[in-house]
């Protein structure tokens, strides 16, 4: 008999009842796992497959006490390690095995859920230490303080929507009406608007910060965070045309992990991310508890917000997903109604903002918000009232107003 052929499949029904799940990359570490197992959970639940294995059988049955699971052939140790304590809660304890005995490879996983990262070959000695350990305390990620900072993201479905309007001033409407503490970040590194839009200077730091997401800590961002006013702090860049920087989810994980511990206590994050890199990985939003798709209603928005929807639901619920209609095509000259708009997606529109030319250009000359120019036009209100909302902190007394503001938008002569 081959080692592959060590680990005998349980049958489906088999997993509801074990306590102890075990999904290995290496079918040598089954006697191990056999040996360290407490007596009290009865016999672990044994396969092949390491995370896809995993992600399957909690797919088919609820989360067991204890997860142990091979990360070797996972291109995302930490994304995989996150998703799947998720997945599974707070009461599973979650315990890595990789080849890899690096630091900072252990402080990720730990960071993102792992209880304790083991490197093979597994001994029964080392698993069942970590297995009292994992017992005696809850995985680390839940407890960290990004899991009580609200995460908005926002990206367009069509260039030129009013993605990036809509993500500045919403993050200067929470922070100058609603009290919060919020850091705007612009993951349009060479060409993002944000640090502009405010007449602020791009921040240092930003290229480290998305290639070497291990070497940065809350002092490290709280250094590149350019303040803009009171409880607001921009991240942005203006790096070299020539020299492109990839944005990983695994960044991105890190960054809103380390924002949250900065000594700024900020507790609100807004993502500005530029459609083509939300395309190319929907894993880039994964630590959003919402994203906001900014749209035109028209033909080609209806296309593009169709394809943008079904790009992300690969890493995003259903209802994590709000539109929001945002430049109008001028009527008469071929917009499309809201219903029609509505009835062409398959979704409601959640918020849509008047049009105002004049206004905004009056801010983007003098690198101000909407709310410094003018705090009463419909267009400053309506981003105000969707911010509120698309953030939680959208009062059940205020619906009226925001239907009132989603008729005025759609009104025709």
């Amino acid at each position: 008999m081959t080692a592959a052929l060590a680990i005998a499949e349980p049958a489906l029904g088999a997993s509801r009842d074990a306590a102890v799940w075990a999904c290995l990359d290496d079918p040598d570490g089954a006697e191990a796992v056999r040996a360290a197992a407490p007596p009290r959970t009865g016999a672990p639940l044994i396969s092949s497959g390491g995370m896809n294995t995993a992600f399957d059988r909690l797919e088919r049955n609820g989360p067991p006490e204890v997860l142990i699971v091979g990360i070797a052939a996972s291109p995302d140790p930490a994304g995989d390690i996150r998703a799947l304590s998720e997945r599974c809660g707070k009461a599973t304890r979650i315990i890595a095995l990789g080849t890899a005995n690096d630091v900072a490879l252990y402080r990720g996983l730990t960071a993102a859920g792992a209880a304790d990262y083991l490197v093979l070959p597994l001994t029964a000695d080392a698993l069942g230490a970590a297995l009292d350990s994992a017992a005696r305390r809850i995985p680390s990620a839940p407890e960290t303080p990004s899991d009580q900072t609200r995460v908005l993201a926002v990206t367009g479905a069509a260039s030129g929507a009013g993605a990036s309007t809509f993500a500045v001033n919403a993050a200067w409407h929470l922070a100058a009406s609603c009290g919060r503490r919020v850091a705007l970040v612009d993951l349009d590194v060479q060409f993002g608007r944000s640090s502009l839009s405010l007449d602020l200077d791009p921040s240092n730091g930003m290229r480290e910060i998305l290639e070497n997401p291990d070497r940065i800590d809350s002092l490290f961002i709280a250094g590149a965070l350019v303040p803009a006013r009171d409880g607001l702090w921009v991240l942005g860049a203006e790096e070299p045309l020539d020299r492109p920087v990839a944005v990983t989810a695994r960044a991105i994980d890190r960054l809103v992990e380390e924002i949250a511990g900065t000594a700024e206590g900020i507790d609100t994050v807004v993502l500005d991310v530029p459609r083509h890199t939300a395309a190319a990985d929907p894993a880039i939003l994964r630590r959003a508890d919402t994203v906001a798709i900014v749209t035109e209603l028209s033909l080609a928005g209806i296309r593009d917000t169709v394809r943008m929807c079904e790009r992300l639901s690969d890493a995003l619920e259903d209802d994590a997903i709000a539109l929001i209609a945002g430049k109008q095509v001028e009527r008469g000259k071929g917009e499309i109604a809201a219903p029609e708009f509505e009835r062409g997606v398959g979704r409601r529109i959640a918020h849509a903002l008047p049009w105002d030319a004049k206004s905004l250009a009056l801010a983007g000359r003098d690198g101000k918000a909407l709310a410094e120019i003018a705090a009463n036009a419909p267009l400053a209100r309506a981003i105000g009232v969707a911010a509120e909302a698309l953030t939680g902190l959208h009062p059940e007394s205020r619906r009226k107003t925001l239907k009132g503001l989603i008729h005025h938008a759609f009104r025709r002569n």
